[in-house]
């Protein structure tokens, strides 16, 4: 991921934490620390066996064993459901409380294979837990035990515990359809107020990092297969060489975005594979582009953008003699938070003793973004980065566990204030 250039965003009176309570955060933070070597243990057997996108048995299997061993202390109740395809879903319920809260951690891995140096790392080739899903799973797992078994904690909410499937790739084998779409659909946003995530990410280790508004981009792909005569290489103006129209139109995008949408709107439109030719005496007659597209367009823009997109390089295939057929994937739309639960979150970790910064935009993706379409909430960022770790996505990504607590605490606060 880019690097994320960030400013402090402080609040403009002390007035502004007089609505969040008389909370002990002391005693909240003494709860998530107690859970540190659980959830580094529940983390490193999970990562140890990564499960790709609609894959996710064996987590889940894991996570529902574990929630089975849960007691629940006197007059809460624990419900675990077993008609959603999405993920697994568990409804904790608290007496007197009105509203529903909606925490949400996500489970698959990536087809990647893992730096051979971590000393906990993949047991399965070709698969890594490269963005963190594992901690993610295992941290709301840890904030789960608390706040259904701890008498100490009360959760002022009831809560709505979902471990989803199919975070990453969306557009791809086996199902096409993201995990946060696939809930959505099967109706997991019922009766339900706000919605909460929380994602590690490889920047400055323990603190949280969200934005009001738009956060995420929305992340679609576009392939783009040519088809043209080919030919002898020593008589090019006797064929059309696919090869060339792919690099014509490379071109032509490249300040295609400039023009089309000004120089102030986020966008990354980048090639990302070109495969074409078989030998060096032969013009190929195919070739097969794909493209990243990332933008924070909202979706009548977004869908304009597409279209615009496409006539762009069918002119080009036109002016040059060849087809061209385009399959535009789209990606998690753009994730935005509600502005108002965005500052009262980050009022509330300020005030529980938390770093809390609000960064620029970011084209990644993520599939939250369903969520909030539906409901107000936020999603926010824990920072995990230690040295040695590479940037998610890649072979030696590797967050810091000693501030996997911390993402008990931020599920622990939001449950007696969110």
């Amino acid at each position: 991921m880019a690097p994320i250039k960030s400013f402090l965003f402080f609040c403009a009176s002390l007035l502004c934490f007089s609505s969040l309570g008389a909370t002990d955060y002391a005693m909240l933070e003494a709860k998530a620390l107690s859970q540190q070597d659980y959830v580094k243990k529940i983390r490193s057997i999970i990562h140890r066996n990564p499960e790709l996108r609609w894959e996710e048995t064996a987590t889940i299997a894991l996570l529902q064993e574990e929630i089975a061993q849960i007691q629940p202390t006197a007059g809460r109740k624990l419900t675990v459901f077993d008609y959603y395809t999405g993920g697994l879903v568990v409804d904790l319920e608290t007496p007197q409380a009105q509203e529903w809260l909606f925490f949400r951690a996500d489970l698959d891995a990536l087809p990647l294979e893992e730096d051979p140096s971590h000393e906990v790392r993949s047991e399965v080739p070709g698969k890594m837990h490269a963005c963190a899903h594992d901690a993610h799973t295992a941290m709301l797992l840890g904030a789960l035990q608390i706040l259904a078994t701890d008498p100490d904690v009360t959760p002022m909410h009831n809560i709505r515990f979902v471990w989803q499937r199919a975070e990453e790739n969306p557009g791809s084998a086996p199902i096409a359809q993201a995990g946060g779409a696939r809930l959505v659909e099967e109706g997991v946003l019922e009766g339900v107020d706000r919605v909460y995530g929380l994602h590690i990410w490889e920047t400055d280790a323990g603190v949280f990092l969200s934005r009001s508004g738009g956060l995420l981009g929305n992340s679609d792909r576009m392939k783009v297969l040519i088809s043209s005569s080919g030919g002898h290489v020593s008589e090019p103006h006797r064929g059309i060489n696919a090869l060339r129209v792919a690099q014509d139109i490379q071109f032509s995008l490249r300040d295609f975005a400039l023009k089309t949408l000004g120089p102030v709107e986020p966008i990354a439109l980048e090639p990302a594979i070109l495969q074409s030719g078989s030998a060096s005496n032969i013009m190929p007659a195919n070739a097969e582009l794909w493209y990243a597209v990332r933008t924070t367009l909202a979706q009548d823009a977004r869908e304009q953008f597409r279209q615009n997109l496409e006539d762009e390089i069918q002119e080009i295939a036109r002016r040059s003699g060849a087809s061209v057929q385009i399959d535009y994937i789209y990606g998690h739309p753009a994730l935005i938070n509600d502005v108002k639960n965005f500052e009262h979150i980050f009022h509330l970790l300020q005030a529980a003793g938390q770093p809390a910064v609000q960064i620029d935009p970011v084209l990644a993706g993520e599939d939250f973004a369903y969520y909030l379409q539906k409901r107000p909430g936020s999603f926010w960022i824990l920072g995990g980065f230690q040295e040695g770790s590479g940037v998610a996505h890649s072979p030696r990504f590797n967050p810091d566990p000693n501030i996997f607590w911390k993402g008990v605490y931020y599920w622990l606060l939001l449950s007696s204030e969110g």
